[in-house]
């Protein structure tokens, strides 16, 4: 059984969070993951920004950021710790506003990303960002 912790940090939008774990649940089954942890943290784009500035050097806002365990020093003692994903829920508003989406399906779609990144997907070159693009378009057909 995987575990899903999802804490909300922000106070500006309402989100449901059993809907989120419900997807990252079905999003980890449909991987052939099991007994696996991972934490979903819903920031705003302030904290979000503090994050990517401090982790990526980039000061603004993104969408997500996903911080996985098995790439650091450590990943052998508690290999079941999958890592973190941040949301911004502001910036999925603002965007689900802009592209004229439903705002909880463009939060799916971070949180698809963020998971596939945990996994080891990556989107820094062109093949990569195509895998995960269909995969993303996959699991938000299959489960969301």
């Amino acid at each position: 059984m995987n575990r899903v912790k999802i804490k909300n940090l922000q106070k500006k939008i309402k989100i449901n969070r059993r809907l989120l774990k419900n997807l990252a649940d079905k999003i980890l089954i449909s991987r052939g993951i099991e007994n696996s942890e991972i934490s979903v943290l819903l920031v705003d784009d302030k904290l979000i920004s503090e994050l990517n500035n401090k982790y990526l050097n980039k000061n603004s806002p993104t969408d997500v950021l996903a911080f996985r365990m098995h790439d650091g020093d450590f990943s052998s003692i508690h290999p079941e710790l999958l890592g973190d994903v941040v949301i911004s829920v502001e910036t999925a508003m603002f965007q689900a506003r802009k592209l004229n989406k439903v705002f909880i399906h463009e939060v799916y779609l971070y949180l698809a990303h963020g998971i596939l990144h945990l996994l080891g997907y990556t989107d820094t070159t062109k093949k990569g960002f195509s895998e995960m693009k269909k995969n993303q378009e996959r699991i938000l057909r299959e489960y969301a």
